[in-house]
Parts: C-alpha cells; structure tokens; sequence
C-alpha cells in the first residue's frame, strides 16, 4: 500500500461540509459574551467617571483648582471610553441581528429546496400516461354502474295496463265524493215571493166568510123548523 500510495499519490479525505446554522449559532454566542464584557467595562467606567466628579467637587471646596481640574480631565477620558463603548455595544447588537435573520432565510430557503424536492420525487412518481387511463377506466365504471343500477330499478310482473289503474283511480274518487255529499246534513230552504203571502191570505179570508154562511144558514134552517111546529 506504501507503494501504490506513493505511485498514485494519497487519497485526501473528505471534508465535512461545515455546519452553517451550529456556525451561526456559535458566532452569535461569542458575540453575546462579547457584549457582556463591554457592558461590565460600561459600568466601571460609570462609577470611575462618578468619582472623578465628587473628587473635583472636594478639591473645589479645598481651593485646590490643579487637582480638581486632574479629576475633571479623567473624567472626560472615562466619558470618551464610554461613548466608544455604546457605538461598539450597538455595533455587535446589530451584528447578531444580521446574523440571526441569516440564519432564519437559510433554514427558510432550506425547508422549501426539501419541499421542492419532495414535489419533484411525487411528480416522478406519477405517469400521466397513467392517470389518463385510470381516469376513463374509472368513467367506463361509473357508465357501468348506473347501467345496473337501472336494470335493479326496473319493476318484474307489471302485466297491468295503465289506463285500466286510471279509470279505476278515477272511479273510486267519484264514489269518494258521492260519499261526502251523502254525509253532509239536508238543510230545507223554502223561496217564496212576497205577494206569495199576500195571495193566500186573499184565499183565505173567502173561506172564512163561506164557514160564516153556512153556520148562518144552519140557524135559519133550525127557526124555520121551529116555526113549523
């Protein structure tokens, strides 16, 4: 092997393709500690700057201007370190924003490449050529079905005919309504014209007046007799 190695050359080994989202992350992680050690140096600086400013005040009071004006020169060296830290503070802030949006459009674009994918690996899979017969074998059985649904649908033994059932059906609806004509009550109504009335009251007052005579008579008669005797 020694031999064949140095005829051939060694073969290299494989890199490992680095892991971008660990990367980001570990990156994202130094930058964090980073930004705490400058907020820690931050807060030194605030208390140093605070002391200058009370050790000036005190050698004001003491008619020391030399020392006081030391201590305000301090202060404005603290003061300046400050400011530099907040741009350095908003500087790796935005860093990590840059890179956690980085890390999100790469697990994005990562999640769609695998849908797209798994699109293209069904499609594949698919024969158009086959869906096509599928989907006439599948019309043919459709057409199939209602046919014998049809045939299970139609009526056996109908040796009747049609207008027989009709004159029978109407038949018995007459008898039906003769039969709720005869179960409603008789009302008697009797219509006569006015001079109806006026007419036999006419015809009756003669009547009266010949049942008048004749009782008349019956008396005459019965004083004739009695005279006669």
């Amino acid at each position: 092997m020694g031999f064949l190695d140095g005829l051939f050359g060694k073969p290299q080994p494989t890199k490992k393709k680095p892991d971008l989202k660990k990367t980001a992350n570990s990156a994202i992680n130094g930058l964090r500690g980073q930004i705490e050690v400058l907020q820690k140096r931050e807060t030194h600086l605030d208390k140093q700057v605070e002391n200058c400013n009370k050790r000036a005040k005190a050698f004001v009071a003491k008619k020391n201007t030399r020392s006081a004006l030391q201590q305000l020169k301090k202060k404005k060296m603290y003061e300046k370190q400050l400011n530099g830290l907040g741009d350095k503070i908003m500087n790796l802030e935005s860093q990590i924003m840059n890179l956690e949006q980085s890390v999100i459009n790469t697990e994005t674009v990562k999640a769609m490449q695998q849908g797209t994918n798994a699109m293209k690996a069904q499609a594949q899979a698919i024969n158009v050529e086959n869906i096509d017969d599928m989907m006439e074998d599948m019309h043919e059985a459709n057409d199939m079905q209602e046919e014998i649904n049809a045939a299970l649908n139609e009526p056996m033994n109908q040796d009747y005919d049609e207008d027989d059932l009709l004159d029978e059906l109407k038949e018995l609806e007459e008898l039906e309504a003769d039969e709720m004509m005869a179960d409603l009550p008789t009302v008697n109504v009797t219509t006569q014209p006015a001079d109806t009335n006026e007419e036999s009251n006419e015809e009756k007052a003669p009547a009266k007046k010949t049942k008048a005579k004749t009782k008349e008579q019956a008396d005459a008669d019965e004083l004739e007799a009695m005279l006669q005797m």
